[in-house]
Formats: structure tokens, C-alpha cells, sequence
């Protein structure tokens, strides 16, 4: 076997899997693809993403070089045109003519440019492809989007729905081939129930007994300013007390929001603390820490929110979590006394008051969170990937 300088190493011996995911730039999402050659060994996967990522004004990195396993890879390469729906891959070709895959699966929405690459790729070279989608409600889109999407569903062999109402949306437009529901996964290895680190507990509890979490990006469909409003309501109303708010998270809104923050009282600005990132190995720590994760996501005219990961990871921590009702976070949570009706405020502050001040029913619902969020393990959610990838090989 030769080696080929893109591939930097021995060419593998078995057939061949690609994955292409950019969200991949994040370590703790390769687990996805680390844990395959372990449910199925006659293959060799190799993951793909950009060398480096910027969504929603935050920007990530990936290693900038590839990294070799028993059974996977990992290689980043060069995009151009940044951007969800917008980016391609440089070189990718050449790659795929090394690897010579017998399956592709691309983590990518079917409008994207970077599943229209790969599928004329595919097309030359007869090769089957996936796509995913987690659109849960039907979406404008333009010409090309338009023209992109209904080559794809022509040519695909099959695609991986992240929620359950996004197979209704694939068939509204016309997809007739094979689909199978896979989640957002999480590493249960990373995540999972444990005391909380006594440096956490001394830097947040000094002055406060309850802590609310909130983790995600600073974007108006997250809800943050209403959350950050009802806290704040409620703290000045004493229908809350001795309890801080923690946001972890960067966006767009971070300038509105701490301008918000400089109209509220020295007490309430006191109780709400800001960190624009935890590395993603250090957040379990906090969800222990955390006596209420909130996702207040909100529901606007084409978008709901499409998974809910964060509840996962703080659920398999063993942290309570009180969601909206938009898009799949009711499912993910599984307990309706800890969902409220989305963009409304009053009923959120109602849910907040009443849990933060029943410790009961927060230990009840902490009780059986991990139970509910090990349905979302990559270790389980790889073994449906790995026998919906084998009807088309």
C-alpha cells in the first residue's frame, strides 16, 4: 500500500467511511466518529472538518493538523465561503480519491454547498451519501438553496433526522428515501453525576446558597435577555433569595446584554456573573455545581430550537433543567412540570420561582436526569449511525 502525501500515512486496509461534520473543529463532537471502530471494526472512518470556524461572532479552532487512530482519523482542511450553509472544503477531492469511500456522510444540512460537493463527488464516482437536517419547521429559502436541496434529495441514498419533526419536513418537500432519527450525542465519560469542585462552590456560593445556569450562545432565539430580565425581577421582588445567575456563553448579544446589566440595582448586578467560555472538558463541573439549568429558547416565524445538547450534558450531570417548550426540548426533558410556554415570561417566572424555592421537587427531577439523558450516549446513538450506514454499503 502507498502512502499519499494528504492522507500522511499508510492507506487503511478496510473499506473506507467519511464523515464530514464542522462541527467537528470541537473536540469533544469526534467522539462521534472515536467510538465507531469500537461497535464496528471492518471499517476504517475518517473524519473531515474546516481547519477553523467562526459562527454567531464566536470563532473556534481545530488542531490544524491531522491526528491518526486505531480505526479513525481526523483531518482538517481549508474552506472558503465560512458559513453554515455557505462553506466548501478545498482539496477535498483529491482526498476522496485517495480514500476511495464506499460510504459518505456529510453532518450538513441538504441545502449546504459543502452536501453538494460531496455529492458531485459521489455522483461521479457512484458512491452513496448521506445528509442530516434538524429542521424542525418549514424554512424560506432561496433560489439556489432551493435548487441545491431537490439535487440532493435526488441523489442521496438516505439522510439522519437530529429531531423527530424533521422527517415531517423532508416529506412535506419531497424525500422519499430512507431516514433514521439520531440525536445530538454526548461523552458520558465526560459528563456524568459527581460532587462539584469545592473552587466552584467558594468562588459562587460565597454570598449565595441557589445558583441558576444558563449555557449557550448570546443570541436572541436563546431567550437570554428574557431570562437575565426575569431573574432580575424576581430578585428585586425577594421572590428569589440568596440565589446567583451564571451565564456561560458568547454571541452577538453581549454588548446588549451588558448594558442591560448596568440599568439593574448594585445587588442584582452582584447576583449575575458572566463567562464568555469554559472549555468544554471543565463544563460538567458547573452543571454539578448548578441547582437549576434554564433554556429559555424562544419561538420565532421559522425557527425553533432544533436539539437542545445543553440540557443533555447538564441532565447527565445530574442538574434539573426547566426548558421552553420550543422545538424538541419538552422530549429531552421528559417532565412537563419543568416546561413553560416559550416567549412567555410570566410563565417562566412562575417555574423559576416555584423550583428554586421547592428543593423537593429539584432533587426529584435531579434524580432521574441521568437515566433520561444516557438515551443521548454517542456510544448508543453511534450503533443506530453504524447499522443505517450498512443498508447502503
Amino acid at each position: 500500500m502507498r502512502v499519499d502525501p494528504i492522507f500522511r500515512q499508510q492507506k487503511p486496509d478496510k473499506p473506507v467511511i467519511v464523515i464530514v461534520w464542522h462541527a467537528a473543529v470541537v473536540p469533544e463532537y469526534r467522539k462521534l466518529v472515536s467510538v465507531l471502530p469500537e461497535i464496528c471494526s471492518e471499517y476504517y472512518y475518517v473524519l473531515i472538518c474546516p481547519v477553523s470556524w467562526r459562527e454567531h461572532g464566536s470563532s473556534l479552532s481545530s488542531a490544524g493538523s491531522a491526528e491518526y487512530h486505531q480505526g479513525w482519523c481526523f483531518i482538517p482542511l481549508q474552506t472558503v465561503f465560512r458559513g453554515i450553509s455557505k462553506h466548501i472544503y478545498l482539496s477535498i477531492n483529491k482526498l476522496l480519491d485517495v480514500l476511495r469511500p464506499v460510504l459518505i456522510d456529510v453532518i450538513e444540512e441538504a441545502s449546504s454547498l459543502a452536501v453538494f460537493q460531496i455529492h458531485l463527488w459521489c455522483k461521479k464516482n457512484g458512491i452513496p451519501f448521506l445528509f442530516n437536517t434538524a429542521e424542525n419547521i418549514p424554512k424560506k429559502k432561496n433560489i439556489m438553496h432551493r435548487w441545491i436541496e431537490k439535487n440532493i434529495f435526488q441523489s442521496s441514498s438516505g439522510a439522519v433526522i437530529r429531531n423527530p419533526y424533521a422527517e415531517s419536513i423532508l416529506i412535506l418537500r419531497g424525500f422519499t428515501r430512507p431516514v433514521v432519527f439520531i440525536g445530538n450525542g454526548i461523552n458520558t465519560e465526560i459528563f456524568y453525576p459527581s460532587a462539584p469542585k469545592g473552587e466552584l462552590l467558594a468562588k459562587y456560593r460565597a454570598h449565595h446558597i441557589r445558583i441558576i445556569g444558563f449555557v449557550g450562545k448570546m443570541l436572541p432565539e436563546k431567550g437570554i435577555l428574557d431570562l437575565i430580565d426575569v431573574f432580575a425581577d424576581l430578585s428585586e421582588r425577594k421572590k428569589i433569595q440568596s440565589t446567583a445567575l451564571l451565564i456561560i456563553g458568547t454571541g452577538v448579544l453581549e454588548k446588549k446584554i451588558n448594558n442591560r446589566l448596568s440599568e439593574f440595582s448594585e445587588s442584582i448586578q452582584k447576583s449575575i456573573f458572566c463567562l464568555p467560555h469554559v472549555p468544554n472538558d471543565d463544563l460538567p463541573d458547573y452543571y454539578r455545581m448548578f441547582d437549576l439549568l434554564i433554556m429559555p429558547s424562544r419561538r420565532y416565524p421559522g425557527w425553533e430550537e432544533p436539539f437542545g445538547r445543553v440540557a443533555v450534558e447538564a441532565m447527565a450531570c445530574g442538574c434539573p433543567v426547566l426548558g421552553s417548550d420550543s422545538g424538541y426540548i419538552p422530549e429531552i426533558v421528559s417532565n412537563p412540570d419543568l416546561i413553560f410556554k416559550a416567549n412567555n415570561m410570566r410563565e417562566l417566572s412562575a417555574k423559576i420561582q416555584l423550583l428554586i424555592n421547592d428543593t423537593e421537587l429539584r432533587k426529584k427531577a435531579a434524580d432521574t436526569a441521568p437515566l433520561l439523558a444516557s438515551r443521548f450516549s454517542w456510544n448508543d446513538l453511534s450503533v443506530v449511525r453504524i447499522n443505517f450506514y450498512k443498508k447502503f454499503i
